[in-house]
């Protein structure tokens, strides 16, 4: 069984009092399941330490409206770790306002597969800001969408780091809305790996990790790669574009099959005006 499981009309809050210290340890399943909410729903759970359990940390499905009735979730403050399967699995998400499905002030590590994971088997409107994700057997963050669906990710002020498969992987088409202040470093693998292009697939828009075009507290780092791996890698054939301009990496001036790889004819890739450089591992 799982340790708390919200399903159908769920409207719950949960730590929000200054002193709340919820714990979700050793269930076979998962330690919250969050399952098949309807309409009007809205979790809000906050200071809680789920750790140990049998499948997944949290398990997210919200399902119902869009817009202003669309089913919503926050998750602020937790501690996932040591599960077997994800720190936190989203299947599904109403698209709507990036405030649906929000996560915050995550400390995601140590768990089986990834720390986040935006599994996508519906559509998927998600935020991920102010977290820590570290030391898990997976990505990071891995982020897909299935046929027919939209997952559009949000991403802000992150430290992603040594976890084994890689810092951040883009596995399938989706949208990028927005990515900034986020230091990815010491992973497995890449840093952040692209093997898909971005929504809409014809028009190829750029994966933009500029952030706001200047070398400030907003600017993303990628540094310190593993033996194999590089800054941002690029896969597959259908050639994704990047706008990496204003970024730190492990070399001042970045440099393709050092600090980034391309593949594909049709996509581009830009580094132009790149910050300081990252030259020593934390």
């Amino acid at each position: 069984m799982s340790g708390l499981e919200l399903v159908a009309a769920a409207v719950a809050s949960l730590g929000i009092a200054s002193d709340a210290a919820l714990s979700f340890t050793g269930n076979g399943l998962d330690g919250v399941n969050i399952n098949a909410t309807t309409s009007g729903s809205g979790v809000d759970m906050r200071k809680a330490s789920i750790t140990g359990n049998g499948s997944d940390g949290v398990f997210v499905d919200l399902n119902g409206g869009t817009g202003v009735g669309a089913a919503t979730a926050s998750l602020a403050s937790l501690t996932v770790s040591g599960n077997t399967n994800h720190g936190i699995e989203v299947l599904r998400a109403p698209l709507g306002a990036s405030t649906v499905m929000v996560i915050d002030g995550l400390t995601a590590k140590s768990n089986g597969g990834s720390g986040v994971y935006l599994h996508g088997t519906g559509n998927i409107v998600a935020t991920l800001k102010n977290s820590k994700i570290s030391l898990n057997s997976g990505y990071g963050v891995r982020i897909e969408q299935a046929a027919a669906t939209t997952t559009q990710e949000n991403l802000q002020s992150n430290d992603i780091t040594q976890n084994t498969t890689g810092g951040i992987g883009f596995t399938t088409s989706s949208t990028l809305n927005g990515f900034a202040a986020n230091t990815i470093h010491n992973n497995g693998g890449d840093q952040i790996s692209i093997a898909a292009r971005q929504n809409p697939i014809a028009g190829n828009p750029p994966y933009n990790f500029s952030s706001a075009g200047a070398c400030d507290a907003n600017r993303n780092q990628v540094w310190c790669y593993s033996a194999s791996g590089v800054g941002i890698r690029v896969t597959g054939a259908a050639g994704s574009a990047v706008n990496a301009n204003f970024m730190s990496w492990l070399d001042a001036v970045p440099a393709v099959n050092t600090d980034y790889i391309t593949s594909g004819a049709a996509g581009t890739f830009t580094v132009a005006s790149p910050c300081a450089a990252q030259p020593s591992c934390p």
